[in-house]
């Protein structure tokens, strides 16, 4: 019975009556708004912008990828001195014109040489590497790095 009194008190209440029908009136336009909102969230939604390919020397952010990386390295006793006059020898001798950049990055003598070998054939390209490894074969302080970045650029 106390229940039944408490609800009619509830229901024919004027506060209640009053918050029960402001409920009404702002529960379907907020549905309203929100599909309003979705509506125009997809109007308005730009496509998106067009892939253009890069290449590597206009990518801004892309570190350039040499077909060639060789690093003279040293393990607490410098460079192997030999082969970096070998090596030197090769590209000055070498039948085509070698562009590189030379990087020093060591306090014992270490550098990267970078070469792009651009425009050149993949033939003429692998022989050239095969050559330039063989220049310097039987040292363990010099690696070689193919489609890489500089490091120490």
């Amino acid at each position: 019975m106390l229940k039944i009194d408490l609800m009619k008190k509830l229901i024919l209440n004027p506060c209640t009556l009053l918050l029960m029908g402001v409920g009404m009136l702002v529960l379907p336009s907020c549905k309203q708004k929100t599909e309003e909102n979705l509506k125009q969230t997809t109007v308005n939604t730009a496509p998106p912008p067009p892939v253009v390919p890069m290449d590597s020397e206009n990518a801004a952010n892309e570190p350039i990828s040499y077909r060639l990386v060789v690093s003279f390295i040293s393990v607490g006793s410098g460079i192997d001195g030999n082969a970096l006059e070998k090596f030197r020898s090769f590209m000055g001798s070498y039948p085509k014109k070698v562009s590189f950049e030379e990087t020093p990055w060591g306090r014992e003598g270490e550098v990267d040489y970078c070469i792009m070998l651009k425009g050149w054939s993949a033939a003429d390209q692998s022989d050239f590497v095969s050559k330039a490894k063989a220049s310097v074969s039987g040292s363990d302080l010099v690696q070689f790095e193919e489609y890489k970045p500089c490091r120490h650029k």
